[in-house]
């Protein structure tokens, strides 16, 4: 597990303008079982030459010595998977006067997922991101305070069967599965409005 990072701010018009920054990536790495139904030796030299592209992308093992006709057998494995999440967010404040300030707010991740399949060439991934930015603007007027907030959020997620870059690999099942090529990608965005106001009067808000 790795995790490192840095922030940084400070004034850029003396008692006016202001700017914040902070950046984090953290990485993670840890074995995972893999474990699955697969075509055995003796199924590979009777099937047609036409699968043998498809039993190519299989771990191997050994033919069951209780049943030398088999057509499918155990196998359990290890893999790695991987985890990775990039995060960024930028501030700036405007101090317009006493009674009116204003700030603008970014943040920005970038989530990165890796899992092993029982098809080494059938990996799994998660590429997402998303993409804030609001605008927050306070006044304050003897004993009011008025809070305006705007955001806008972008958000994309998207699920990939590494095998979906062949659009012949179906999903073949004989006792095993070849589990097919997956895709799945939700894509988006909304926007937020918020207005809050508040009264002060003595003791009372």
């Amino acid at each position: 597990f790795n995790d490192y990072g840095g922030s940084l701010g400070g004034p850029i018009v003396k008692n006016k303008l202001f700017f914040f920054g902070a950046f984090e990536k953290a990485s993670l790495f840890s074995a995972r079982p893999i474990n699955g139904t697969v075509p055995t030796p003796y199924l590979r030299s009777v099937a047609p030459a036409v699968y043998a592209p498809l039993f190519s992308l299989f771990p191997q093992v050994a033919q069951p010595a209780n049943n030398p006709t088999a057509t499918a057998a155990q196998y359990f494995g290890a893999g790695t998977s991987k985890q990775r999440d990039n995060n960024l967010v930028t501030r700036g404040d405007y101090y317009i006067n006493a009674n009116n300030i204003l700030a603008v707010r970014y943040i920005r991740s970038r989530p990165y997922a890796f899992s092993p399949a029982l098809l080494e060439a059938n990996y799994r991934t998660y590429d997402d991101a998303g993409d804030n930015t609001s605008v927050a603007y306070t006044h304050t007027s003897g004993s009011w305070t008025q809070d305006t907030r705007v955001g806008f959020n972008l958000i994309d997620m998207y699920r990939l069967d590494k095998l979906m870059a062949d659009p012949k690999f179906g999903n073949v099942a004989f006792g095993w599965s070849s589990s097919g090529s997956k895709l799945e990608w939700d894509a988006g965005s909304y926007t937020t409005l918020q207005e809050a106001v508040s009264y002060s009067r003595g003791k009372q808000t």
